[in-house]
């Protein structure tokens, strides 16, 4: 008996049956998508603040350097010393930014070097300064 109500009622009204069936598809799509976003945030936001670089930069205040810190609160992903100084290129004022390469390899993934890595005696010219004439 109810099995015949049941079809019988599929039957006759089968634009309520298109429509609740929609309705529950569209219900379902949007709790995956809202499900996915909610659980994939934390890593997308941390991949696009990293790519605009830096967020904290720490400077001396009376000294000439600071010592190394370490980064061991859990929000700190990772740190990079750099150590800036002008220097005299052919009677011309350069900027110039001392690093520890491959640390800062790793917190900048984006960076395309070609070749190997300079060693310990050795720079590595951005791709402005490289294109100069400094001869």
């Amino acid at each position: 008996m109810f099995t015949r109500l049941v079809t019988k009622s599929l039957r006759v009204r089968r634009e309520r049956l298109l429509i609740s069936i929609i309705a529950v598809m569209l219900g379902a799509a949007m709790v995956t998508s809202l499900m996915t976003i909610s659980l994939d945030i934390r890593e997308q936001m941390g991949k696009e603040l990293r790519s605009y670089g830096a967020n904290l930069v720490v400077l001396p205040g009376e000294g000439e350097y600071i010592n190394q810190f370490n980064a061991t609160h859990n929000s700190i992903i990772g740190s990079v010393s750099f150590l800036y100084f002008k220097a005299g290129v052919n009677a011309k004022k350069i900027d110039f930014a001392g690093a520890d390469l491959e640390a800062a390899r790793k917190m900048n993934p984006w960076w395309h070097i070609e070749g190997a890595l300079p060693g310990q005696q050795e720079l590595l010219p951005g791709i402005n300064a490289a294109k100069k004439p400094w001869a």
